[in-house]
């Protein structure tokens, strides 16, 4: 009796969680609104911090030594915003915009080198709601500084504004500096100028940088996330060197690139259907890029290789049944009620593919 009760549990559960699997919506990856705490400030920073600490300064063959600073400076800096933090913290409201704008402001007329690298650090992080481009004069000042971290940080910083027009020849200059680390931030520099189309020159630079004998330049340009989402178009030339990324460079790509494309090449969508067979992360994100961008010559495309993956398992992927519902026509109706009335389904999964083929018929039959 009691083994009977708890079958009849286990049932009960699979049935419910494949529905929530089906019903929940797939959300599109947005940038959080929500400005970061101050223990994720702080965190953010160290990271930074880290990043810095690791860049070494050797001087090019045939150049001349630059200036760099010792840690003790950085370790300064790094105390002074702690006590810009401490103030902001005990402060209310618009009131922490305002006393970081005095404190920044206050940073860059010193003159003081430990200060104003405490001002463009802190400016690498400044909460989303602080109106950081009034200082962009200020941190273009240090884009080509003859120091390595300054140069680092500034790049870094104008990432986190709108793109000046300005700033732009910069970037591709500095896109070819001797040093790995500032090669990569020019890179994300390059792409939020790009915009939402990924074309033309700054295409071509990203390209280049896609292929520097650096691993930390590649790394750092492809796992660009913020910048990467809000790109929807891209040269031919980038899509191929982008598409053409094995292993974990790849599941960057499926994870931050293709998604938001918009509309999708046949070549993308090639890719992305293809990738519904494999094992990993690929196949798990390639449902959710499809969800968007897929021009309507070839939606059937789409619809056919999710129709065939449900057929290859018996176990229904919510991703799956999202594609057919959105791009599935009569036949793959008549699929899926095939494949019900054989049993192919487990209880639980098939009530919920019964929900999405009514939905199907629904649509179906205000096309007609």
């Amino acid at each position: 009796m009691i083994r009977a009760i708890l079958l009849i549990m286990l049932v009960i559960s699979n049935a419910f969680w494949a529905f929530q699997r089906v019903r929940r919506p797939v959300a599109a990856p947005r940038r959080s609104t929500h400005p970061p705490t101050l223990a994720e400030l702080q965190q953010r920073e160290d990271k930074l911090g880290a990043e810095l600490a690791r860049l070494e300064p050797p001087t090019p063959p045939g150049a001349s030594p630059r200036a760099e600073p010792p840690n003790e400076i950085y370790r300064a800096a790094q105390a002074l915003r702690r006590q810009w933090r401490e103030e902001m913290a005990a402060a209310r409201g618009k009131r922490k915009n305002e006393i970081l704008a005095d404190r920044l402001t206050e940073a860059f007329a010193s003159g003081d080198t430990i200060q104003v690298r405490a001002a463009l650090v802190t400016l690498c992080f400044a909460p989303r709601d602080f109106p950081n481009t009034g200082f962009h004069a200020e941190i273009a000042k240090h884009l080509m500084s003859e120091v390595l971290r300054e140069r680092h940080v500034a790049l870094r910083a104008l990432t986190q504004m709108r793109p000046f027009e300005e700033d732009l020849a910069a970037a591709v200059e500095l896109s070819r500096d001797p040093y790995p680390g500032v090669r990569g931030m020019a890179g994300r520099l390059l792409l939020v100028h790009a915009g939402e189309s990924c074309e033309g020159e700054i295409a071509a630079e990203i390209v280049r940088l896609l292929g520097d004998s650096n691993g930390d330049v590649r790394q750092t340009v492809l796992d660009s996330s913020w910048q990467w989402h809000d790109i929807r178009r891209l040269s031919p030339e980038l899509e191929r060197v982008l598409l053409a990324q094995s292993g974990p460079q790849r599941r960057i790509v499926f994870r931050h690139i293709l998604g938001p494309l918009d509309p999708k090449s046949e070549a993308v969508v090639d890719v992305l259907t293809k990738a519904l067979s494999e094992l990993g992360t690929e196949s798990q994100r390639a449902p959710e890029a499809l969800l968007r961008g897929v021009p309507a010559r070839l939606q059937p495309k789409v619809a056919r290789a999710a129709l065939k993956m449900i057929e290859a398992r018996r176990h229904v992927s919510r991703g799956l049944l999202l594609l057919l519902d959105k791009y599935g026509g009569e036949p793959e109706i008549e699929a899926l009620q095939r494949l019900c009335r054989a049993g192919h389904f487990t209880r639980g999964d098939r009530g919920a593919v019964e929900k999405i083929v009514a939905r199907m018929q629904r649509r179906a039959t205000r096309a007609r």
